[in-house]
C-alpha cells in the first residue's frame, strides 16, 4: 500500500526473511528417502515457529514427484518421490 517503509516495517521483513533463509538452510539438511511431503512440510512450519514466526503468509507448498508440476499443490501423506520436489 505505501512505497516507502517505515524502519520498523524494514526490520520485520529482514526478521522474516532471516527466518525464512534459516528454514530453507534447514530444510534441505532434513529432506531424505522415507519422510512424506506432510514430514516435510510439517518440520519447515515448526521450525519456523520455533524460530520466531508467527505463522506462514499462506499455505505451505510440499509436493514431488508427479505432483511436484502443481505450483499450488497441498502436501500429501505419501513417501517423497524420487525427482523434483516443489516447496
Amino acid at each position: 500500500f505505501r512505497a516507502i517503509k517505515s524502519d520498523f516495517e524494514v526490520s520485520m521483513i529482514e526478521k522474516a526473511q532471516s527466518i525464512t533463509d534459516a528454514a530453507f538452510d534447514h530444510i534441505l539438511g532434513y529432506i531424505k528417502p522415507g519422510l512424506t511431503e506432510t514430514d516435510v512440510a510439517a518440520e519447515l512450519e515448526y521450525y519456523m515457529k520455533r524460530n520466531g514466526s508467527q505463522k506462514p503468509s499462506f499455505d505451505t507448498i510440499c509436493v514431488s514427484g508427479t505432483a511436484s508440476s502443481r505450483p499450488h499443490g497441498v502436501p500429501r501423506n505419501v513417501r517423497l518421490e524420487s525427482g523434483f520436489l516443489t516447496m
